[in-house]
């Protein structure tokens, strides 16, 4: 799982992924007999707090239930009537690919612990605020040019 390893940070230690996958003849959207999937996923990974930096060891789980049907057109009218996600099936399915997907969507955007192990001192926040040069506003030129000149 190339992509989704490159989403961990460097050093991340490997972790096993345990799955499951269902395949069955539903009743889909519309009343008719689908191909259906359902793929469960669990990981644990190593992420990088973004508040103290620190590792942060996250669990996955993946819980999803696929629909398939003939072609995209039929995929993208029948989506909005179910809460199932509707896939057009391809000439062969990479379950692999369509796990990794999943696992990587799982991913939190900004991982971070509920309480940080070192606390980040709002000092620090503050004296890297204050060490930033001030800059001038982009727009300060243009009040000049909206008063008036004085005579």
């Amino acid at each position: 799982m190339g992509r989704f390893v490159s989403m961990l940070p460097a050093g991340a230690e490997g972790r096993d992924v345990g799955w499951q996958a269902e395949a069955f003849l539903g009743q889909g959207p519309g009343g008719e007999k689908r191909p259906c999937l359902h793929l469960r996923a669990q990981a644990t990974v190593m992420l990088r707090c973004q508040r103290c930096l620190e590792p942060l060891e996250h669990r996955l789980e993946v819980g999803r239930h696929f629909v398939f049907v003939r072609d995209e057109s039929t995929a993208q009218t029948l989506d909005a009537e179910t809460d199932d996600e509707v896939l057009a099936l391809p000439r062969q399915l990479d379950l692999h690919e369509l796990l990794e997907d999943e696992l990587i969507m799982a991913l939190p955007l900004v991982p971070r612990h509920d309480d940080c192990p070192t606390a980040v001192a709002p000092d620090a926040v503050a004296a890297t605020q204050a060490a930033e040069p001030a800059r001038a506003h982009p727009f300060a030129v243009l009040e000049t040019l909206r008063k008036p000149p004085r005579a």
